[in-house]
């Protein structure tokens, strides 16, 4: 019987027989150790979860197949877990973590496994992935809903940190929907005051011009000329008629003829005085003082407009900076876990051994082919 051939049916006897005894070795020491790891000096840790929703403030149900069960958009209700996911993944997340319950302390003492122990060497980025390790946010994206996992030797801390990452996601939230809405309605207050100060403007070169020219409303004095002009129109018709009545039996120089001519004459003075006032040659002549009125009045009209959009569109950016405010609602609490959840000691120590022996078995038929070739 060749050598290969005892190698690959009696193993067992071929290395009692040969001086490979020691090769035992290499295949149960990685077991042995493993198993007194696994069994005797590995933390276990255990995971505490609880299941969130972020939705609007006052959020109006709609129909639609991408549509969650709370009547909110999957694709709004993606992106703000997606945001808060960040925050909670972040470095500022794990400063709080860390005041509160001393994490970094506790990833360097025996309460950390050996092969994630922090060393003092260690940075930064280093503490932050042990956190990230130990941190799980997953999310339905039907639903909208995300569970919140966290993972720790003690499962009262563990418990304790998800509910405090929970109350970190809603003052995170709160935060950023106030500097959000701080922001809106701060925009809303410098246009407000910006057209608030144009309407003033207006109003000032209002009073400036009715005050230089003495007038109220040039259209009203307008109309007072225009009953004016008629009235001594009319009275001027009269006069006529009157002076003709008397050329009939009286001379020209009677003297009430005389006097009809004068009182004529006082008229048509009057008259053209005030057609000169209304539309003549008179520097403030009413009808240009009524357009520049007019002018004046639209651009005040205008900015009055403005303003009272810019004050109700104020008042219901403020109202909807309120309605638009993210939530966090907690559907299910933080559980306390009763097992372990890491390492499946099972699995890990049948893994190792499989991997051994497919290794062993690889090896022994690749040894049992290079001895039949030197036979």
């Amino acid at each position: 019987m060749s050598k290969a051939t005892k190698l690959v049916r009696y193993p067992v006897q071929f290395y009692k027989d040969s001086n490979y005894k020691k090769q035992y070795l290499v295949l149960l020491l990685p077991i042995v150790l493993a198993t007194v790891y696994l069994f005797f000096f590995s933390v276990e840790k255990y995971r505490s979860s609880a299941i969130y929703l972020v939705r609007d403030n006052g959020a109006k149900p709609k129909v639609g197949f991408d549509l969650g069960l709370f009547g909110v958009s999957a694709s709004s209700q993606k992106q703000d877990s997606g945001i808060l996911e960040a925050y909670l993944r972040s470095f500022d997340t794990l400063e709080a973590l860390d005041k509160a319950f001393g994490l970094k302390d506790i990833y360097h003492s025996g309460q950390t496994d050996l092969l994630d122990r922090l060393t003092p060497f260690s940075s930064d980025n280093d503490f932050l992935s042990l956190y990230r390790k130990n941190l799980s946010v997953s999310h339905d994206d039907l639903s909208g809903l995300a569970t919140l996992s966290f993972m720790d030797s003690n499962p009262g801390r563990a418990r304790e940190v998800v509910s405090f990452l929970l109350k970190e996601g809603e003052s995170f939230l709160n935060g950023l929907n106030r500097a959000n809405a701080e922001k809106r309605i701060a925009f809303l207050k410098v246009q407000l005051e910006s057209n608030k100060e144009k309407l003033d403007q207006a109003m000032g070169a209002l009073e400036a011009f009715q005050n230089s020219h003495h007038v109220v409303d040039p259209k009203a004095d307008m109309e007072v000329q225009h009953a004016i002009i008629a009235n001594l129109e009319g009275m001027l018709v009269e006069k006529r008629g009157q002076r003709n009545q008397l050329r009939n039996f009286m001379k020209d120089d009677a003297i009430e003829v005389v006097r009809l001519n004068h009182e004529m004459t006082e008229i048509e003075s009057s008259l053209k005085t005030a057609r000169s006032r209304l539309s003549g040659g008179d520097k403030e002549r009413l009808n240009d003082l009524m357009f520049q009125f007019e002018k004046l009045k639209s651009q005040v009209d205008f900015a009055t407009k403005v303003y009272k959009e810019t004050l109700v569109q104020y008042e219901v950016g403020k109202m909807e900076a309120l309605q638009e405010a993210k939530l966090l609602e907690v559907i299910t609490t933080p559980t306390l876990p009763d097992e372990y959840v890491w390492p499946d000691k099972p699995k890990s120590l049948g893994t190792l051994i499989f991997l051994l022996l497919l290794f062993y078995k690889i090896g022994q038929l690749t040894l049992a082919v290079v001895m039949d070739h030197r036979d």
